[in-house]
């Protein structure tokens, strides 16, 4: 008898594995649920220091002023966390980059605000901060608007090539 007329010596029992369940068009992954719900977790801790900043004073530079641009902010940390929610649920390319662009435009019009009413004091500082911030503001500004073109193209980009694959 050769090895290839004998009889396995060991009793092998089959077993049947069950195929992953397919994952429909825009349902996103395990992964990227993970990636969403974590950035809705740091987006509600965002708020809720930036909601708070002012009564526990931690930076001596903010003025009173900040509760006016407070309002601002909150929105925007807020729609963040409304569009990773509905990430949830729905993260087609087409979907993610219209909410982008949406954000995109949210975070443009807080950073003008910010920085027209400037909350800002560092006055006490021999350093130019004021000067700094200002530079850095208009630098979000500047960035934020090439986000809203960007996001916007690929909206429109996205949506002419039909319907694809989630993000």
């Amino acid at each position: 008898m050769t090895l290839i007329d004998r009889p396995p010596t060991v009793e092998t029992t089959e077993t049947t594995q069950t195929e992953p369940r397919p994952i429909r068009r825009g349902e996103p992954t395990a992964g990227r649920r993970f990636g969403y719900t974590v950035s809705i977790v740091i987006n509600a801790v965002m708020l809720f220091i930036a909601n708070n900043l002012m009564e526990w004073e931690w930076f001596p530079w903010l003025t009173n002023e900040y509760d006016r641009v407070l309002p601002w902010i909150a929105f925007s940390i807020g729609a963040t966390m409304i569009v990773n929610a509905m990430y949830l649920a729905y993260d087609m390319q087409w979907f993610k980059s219209l909410t982008q662009a949406g954000l995109a435009v949210i975070a443009f019009i807080v950073t003008v605000r910010l920085f027209r009413i400037f909350p800002f004091d560092f006055s006490a500082y021999d350093f130019p901060w004021t000067g700094i911030t200002e530079a850095i503001l208009i630098l979000a500004i500047v960035g934020t608007a090439i986000a809203v073109v960007v996001e916007g193209t690929r909206f429109i980009v996205r949506l002419l090539k039909g319907p694809s694959e989630a993000a």
